[in-house]
């Protein structure tokens, strides 16, 4: 059928049929990808908050007795949600939530974070984590020296 396609101007158009079909059907298996990314990322968050939130929660009576470690990739959610006890907890429950905090290694990641290229995490770390361990302005002084964009 298309071999003996003479015209320039329906190969054009059967090359470019062929593009559109090709490109959309690029553009479906990547949505799919992306859809996949974020159900397993989802899960992830769902799973983490259901470990975390009982042991937040468990701050306001008593500092629990096994604190599991706080994974990199989990920091952001485990920032968020300490950062929402933190603004609805007051006077011992507080404090024991920042101790908490520590228990989990928030204070080195916060550190680390400080030392990072990205200036989303920067702030993170300067903002949330740093307030949850007492982190003294000195390091906060030292880690924001240099770096024009945390010292304004």
């Amino acid at each position: 059928m298309f071999k003996n396609l003479t015209d320039p101007l329906g190969r054009l158009v059967l090359v470019a049929g062929i593009a559109v079909i090709v490109t959309s059907a690029l553009l479906f298996i990547l949505t799919l990808c992306l859809r996949i990314v974020l159900i397993v990322n989802e899960n992830r968050r769902n799973r983490f908050m259901s470990l975390w939130r009982p042991l937040l929660q468990e701050c306001v009576v008593e500092i629990p007795d096994e604190i599991p470690i706080v994974k990199q990739s989990d920091l952001d959610h485990f920032l968020e949600l300490w950062n929402y006890y933190h603004e609805s907890l007051l006077g011992e429950a507080r404090l024991r939530l920042k101790a908490l905090a520590c228990a989990a290694g928030i204070d080195r990641v916060a550190l680390r974070m400080l030392y990072t290229r990205r200036l989303s995490a920067r702030l993170m770390a300067v903002s949330r984590a740093a307030s949850a361990c007492a982190m003294s302005a000195n390091i906060l002084i030292r880690a924001m020296s240099g770096r024009p964009m945390l010292a304004m």
